[in-house]
Protein backbone atom coordinates (compact mmCIF):
# COMPACT_ATOMS: atom_id res chain seq x y z
CA UNK A 1 0.00 0.00 0.00
CA UNK A 2 1.62 3.46 -1.13
CA UNK A 3 0.48 5.36 1.45
CA UNK A 4 2.33 3.45 4.30
CA UNK A 5 5.30 4.87 2.17
CA UNK A 6 4.99 8.31 1.98
CA UNK A 7 6.49 11.42 4.14
CA UNK A 8 5.12 14.61 4.31
CA UNK A 9 6.90 17.89 5.39
CA UNK A 10 5.45 21.22 5.87
CA UNK A 11 7.82 24.52 6.43
CA UNK A 12 6.79 27.91 7.16
CA UNK A 13 8.66 30.12 3.80
CA UNK A 14 9.20 32.48 5.97
CA UNK A 15 11.60 29.92 8.37
CA UNK A 16 13.94 30.11 5.25
CA UNK A 17 13.83 33.62 4.22
CA UNK A 18 11.70 33.04 1.47
CA UNK A 19 9.42 35.70 0.59
CA UNK A 20 6.45 36.00 -2.24
CA UNK A 21 7.82 35.40 -5.60
CA UNK A 22 10.93 33.89 -4.92
CA UNK A 23 12.19 30.49 -6.12
CA UNK A 24 13.75 27.60 -4.10
CA UNK A 25 15.81 25.36 -5.33
CA UNK A 26 15.55 21.93 -3.34
CA UNK A 27 17.10 18.15 -3.27
CA UNK A 28 15.65 15.64 -1.41
CA UNK A 29 17.96 12.65 -0.03
CA UNK A 30 17.27 9.68 2.41
CA UNK A 31 20.37 8.62 4.29
CA UNK A 32 20.67 5.74 6.80
CA UNK A 33 23.77 4.82 8.28
CA UNK A 34 25.86 8.08 7.58
CA UNK A 35 25.30 6.58 3.22
CA UNK A 36 22.81 8.14 0.73
CA UNK A 37 20.04 5.29 -0.28
CA UNK A 38 17.88 7.90 -2.47
CA UNK A 39 17.96 11.56 -4.36
CA UNK A 40 15.00 13.45 -5.91
CA UNK A 41 16.20 14.23 -8.78
CA UNK A 42 18.96 12.14 -9.05
CA UNK A 43 20.71 15.28 -11.14
CA UNK A 44 20.53 18.69 -10.71
CA UNK A 45 17.74 20.76 -8.54
CA UNK A 46 13.91 20.80 -7.86
CA UNK A 47 12.45 24.09 -8.39
CA UNK A 48 9.85 25.76 -6.56
CA UNK A 49 8.20 29.34 -7.31
CA UNK A 50 6.88 30.41 -4.32
CA UNK A 51 3.56 32.10 -6.21
CA UNK A 52 1.10 33.65 -3.68
CA UNK A 53 -1.54 30.68 -3.89
CA UNK A 54 1.12 28.74 -2.50
CA UNK A 55 2.09 30.74 0.53
CA UNK A 56 -1.25 31.43 1.08
CA UNK A 57 -2.33 27.79 1.30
Amino acid sequence: MAFDRIFELGLAYSLLGLNPGEKARLQISLWSLELPLQVIPSEGWLTLELTQDLVSW
